[in-house]
């Protein structure tokens, strides 16, 4: 860029002094003459431009440097204060719905101490993990809590769904196994994906 300038600068200069040099002896004026000085008024100008488009092209690139460095950090903040010490709780709260999930499968279940159950769970995964990740992205807490709060409303419906014998594998596989489990990858994957920007 410092070179670019230079040699723009240069240009001007030359292109001004050769301009302004008042000629000794009075000429008639040949369109030569004005080939000349229009030559030199577009040296000018594609001399200005370049230092324009220098300047521009640095101050995009420092601030594509610093979008990076902004989603390294945010990055890495994810990591250490929340990732390293709280996914476990994470992989607790799907061990324990699974297994609160799988005692529907028994005509005997108590629905109504299961669903107080899975709430408990969520609730447990909101305050151990979930409102931590509002510490580092806003956005990433409201993609997170989005996907616990659906499964979460759709369990508790399925579940509360007097119609529906849950401990029919056909009924238990689609209405509680398949929301649960699309879930959990959902989340993990909005984990995975995040780029910090």
């Amino acid at each position: 860029m410092n070179m670019v300038f230079i040699n723009s600068i240069s240009v001007v200069k030359d292109s001004l002094c050769s301009i302004a040099t008042p000629s000794p002896v009075l000429q008639e004026v040949h369109w030569t003459d004005w080939l000349d000085i229009v030559y030199k008024i577009a040296m000018i100008l594609i001399a200005l431009f370049n230092i324009w488009f220098a300047i521009t092209i640095h101050k995009l690139k420092n601030k594509k440097e610093d979008n990076f460095k902004e989603a390294d950090r945010k990055i890495a903040l994810l990591k250490t204060l929340i990732l390293d010490y709280n996914l476990k709780f994470v992989y607790d709260f799907f061990d324990s719905l699974e297994l609160h999930l799988n005692e529907l499968k028994t005509k005997e279940a108590n629905k109504r101490n299961i669903e107080s159950d899975i709430q408990a769970d969520f609730k447990k995964l909101n305050e151990k993990f979930i409102n931590l990740l509002s510490a580092v992205d806003n956005g990433l807490y409201g993609k997170i809590l989005q996907i616990g709060d659906d499964c979460r409303d759709k369990l508790v419906t399925n579940i509360g769904d007097a119609g529906v014998n849950l401990y029919v594998e056909s009924q238990y596989v689609k209405l509680i196994k398949k929301p649960y489990e699309e879930a959990k990858k959902e989340m993990l994957k909005v984990l995975f994906n995040y780029k910090g920007i």
